[in-house]
């Protein structure tokens, strides 16, 4: 089985850039070709991912599956989701890099966004030409905007962002046709705990808590964990706050018991615990690198 690397920035690059407001932009050919045209399983903490593919073959490793994807499409990426590619040398399309807190900004009185696109999404070009080819339009003027220095460049990235990903949230919207929705149920349960978390992480609460929120039972929350990510809900909810725990390790200068408080960890001993269980490093040797 391939290495799988958790990374805080771009594949193949050392720096960090988990950042508030991090946005990247590049075709997919650049970073592609560098690696033979294969990149290896792993996965990005705290960053969100939009593909375009507009040519070419893709098969795309995901956790428990392989996907093959050979005509136009958008593949939606949330953080922390374990994957990597096989390309054709003709792959032609663009790839769009932003930090999770970013969204979460951006469409603070629109939750319903990203919590739709909180989950891996395929959505093919010939089910919305008109929006697909909008999309692509809007991620190429996104690329010429980031490499240019213009006035008031922060408002129209922000813009173009915040159309880009309305587009492809109604792309989604419109392709879940009845059958479909009701077949992702469990993806919306799951999203809906993803999002609770985010909302309550101080204090946490129990899983019991969550699943009441969800108007489901315990055990049916984590069944549905164990289907949508092959987690339990108890583990679904140690990683969010151990990338939470990671931020501020790389981030500030904080104190590992400072740390363990802020995210409602009473004990900063278990804290360690569950840091080292999760990440298979304690705090102190994960902020020395």
């Amino acid at each position: 089985m391939p290495t799988q690397k958790q990374l805080y920035g771009l594949y193949g690059e050392q720096r960090d850039f988990a950042l508030p407001n991090f946005m990247h932009c590049e075709t997919i050919e650049y970073r592609s070709k560098k690696y033979d045209w294969r990149i290896d399983m792993h996965r990005h903490a705290h960053l969100f991912q939009v593909f375009l593919f507009e040519s070419g073959f893709v098969q795309l490793q995901l956790q428990n599956q392989l996907v093959e994807l050979r005509e136009a499409c958008l593949l939606i990426l949330p953080e922390n989701t374990l994957h990597g590619f096989v390309l054709s040398s003709d792959v032609q399309g663009m790839v769009l890099t932003l930090s999770q807190d970013f969204i979460e900004t951006i469409f603070y009185k629109s939750p319903q966004i990203p919590l739709a696109l909180n989950q891996v999404l395929v959505l093919q070009a010939e089910a919305d030409a008109d929006r697909f080819k909008h999309i692509t339009q809007l991620i190429q003027q996104l690329y010429t905007e980031l490499v240019h220095e213009l006035p008031e460049k922060k408002l129209v990235l922000q813009s173009y962002l915040t159309l880009l990903l309305t587009e492809v949230f109604r792309m989604y919207s419109s392709s879940a046709g009845p059958k479909e929705a009701n077949g992702s149920r469990s993806a919306d349960y799951y999203n809906a705990f993803r999002q609770n978390i985010r909302q309550s992480r101080s204090p946490q609460k129990s899983i019991q808590e969550y699943a009441r929120d969800l108007r489901i039972t315990d055990v049916h929350l984590n069944r549905i964990c164990k289907q949508v990510a092959g987690q339990t809900a108890s583990q679904v909810v140690q990683q969010f706050f151990v990338l939470e725990a990671e931020k501020h390790l790389l981030h500030t200068e904080y104190s590992i018991s400072e740390i363990a408080y802020s995210l409602n960890y009473k004990d900063p001993a278990y804290f360690s615990r569950v840091f080292k269980a999760v990440t298979g490093k304690s705090p102190k040797a994960f902020r020395r690198g």
